[in-house]
């Protein structure tokens, strides 16, 4: 065996950062591929709510291209194809200069429809941390392959070495190592997207792709003249109201003391104030909430502007046995009606304590407010 010469170590450094690059424009390139095919399978899939809903200074440019179906058919044509084409170039590393430009861009065009900044913070997409999201990331890779000279194994590469070996009069490429390497993204790519096809398979349901689920869903607009309404003390309220129960996570599961814990899970601040808005949306202009909630609402109202009504249960604090306290914070949160929790009636009356709950009442009423009470027995 021959001792190694003293350019075999930069060349298998060099080697490791080309390995590196190439995996990094794979996956960006299988990303933008796999987003691509799964709006292309899903049945009645199209960008008209992600742009009719859109949020931030550009949100009237992206409302407009959801404005007419023409420019929808238009709009919808373009992100699958370009999705399509640029994982396509990215993957296999053809024309990737361009593939990475147009790519960037394209990013940039989901980024400002819901930018991390200067909107709510319900409308924000995922992974947002103010400003910095995911698309922004993965956009900045993109400009990085824009500028790089050396943007890893791949087609590209391949048609340049080929080039060069013809113009120097040398033998055209030969290297069998080098030319697995420049093609390896190809039967990569492939065996890829057979797993993917045979996950989507199994579970019938793309998991993997938020943007392409469809649901079938009534729309707001379906919905025929406005909720009625009722007087509650000077407030007019929605016959309906909404309940705070699954919010705080009260799941009243009985024996299954898992649901609870799950239902807090599920509604995470994000998904309240999309709940929120929906109600709102359908007429809805009071919750009811148990006092641990008052926070969460005082911060949807301050984020969103709404103006929804908030009754808040409240009880005698736990530690103290003030009874007034927790009805003061509820105020202090911006509770609109207070109604002493249905629970503490229940036990007050029991424990004959009835003089108590009036003056829980009476104080509720001296602020200026309008009192109630729930219950749950008969009693």
């Amino acid at each position: 065996m021959q001792p190694a010469t003293h350019n075999s170590t930069p060349s298998l450094i060099m080697d490791w950062k080309r390995l590196f690059t190439t995996l990094l424009r794979m996956a960006v390139g299988w990303h933008f591929l796999y987003e691509g095919i799964s709006k292309l399978v899903a049945v009645g899939w199209s960008a008209a709510p992600y742009l009719s809903n859109s949020v931030g200074f550009l949100s009237g440019f992206y409302k407009w291209l959801g404005s007419s179906e023409a420019l929808i058919r238009l709009v919808d044509f373009l992100n699958i194809a370009g999705l399509i084409v640029i994982g396509l170039c990215l993957a296999v590393g053809f024309a990737t200069r361009t593939a990475a430009t147009l790519g960037a861009l394209l990013l940039m065009l989901y980024y400002f429809a819901y930018p991390p900044f200067g909107a709510g913070i319900m409308m924000q997409p995922e992974g947002s941390i103010y400003i910095v999201n995911k698309q922004l990331i993965e956009a900045a890779i993109l400009f990085l392959f824009v500028f790089l000279k050396d943007r890893g194994w791949g087609i590209d590469r391949f048609r340049a070495e080929s080039r060069q070996s013809g113009s120097s009069g040398a033998p055209a490429v030969s290297d069998r190592r080098e030319w697995i390497k420049n093609f390896a993204s190809i039967p990569v790519l492939g065996l890829t997207g057979i797993g993917a096809f045979r996950n989507r398979k199994h579970y019938k349901v793309d998991v993997m792709s938020g943007a392409t689920i469809q649901l079938e869903k009534a729309d707001l607009s379906d919905l025929k003249g406005d909720l009625p309404t009722g007087k509650l003390g000077n407030h007019q309220i929605s016959r309906l109201v909404a309940g705070g129960n699954l919010i705080g996570g009260w799941a009243h599961a009985r024996d299954l003391k898992y649901v609870s814990s799950l239902f807090k899970a599920y509604n995470t601040e994000k998904k309240v104030f999309e709940t929120l808005i929906l109600a709102e949306k359908a007429g809805i202009n009071t919750i009811n909430i148990g006092f641990p909630s008052n926070p969460l609402l005082q911060k949807y109202k301050q984020v969103t502007g709404s103006k929804i009504k908030v009754i808040s249960q409240v009880a005698p604090d736990k530690e103290t046995g003030d009874l007034f306290l927790n009805i003061d914070r509820a105020i202090d949160y911006g509770a609109d009606i207070i109604q002493v929790q249905g629970n503490q009636s229940d036990w007050m009356v029991r424990d004959g304590k009835t003089e108590n709950l009036g003056k829980m009442l009476d104080h509720i009423r001296k602020q200026g407010y309008t009192a109630g009470l729930g219950a749950h027995s008969v009693d």
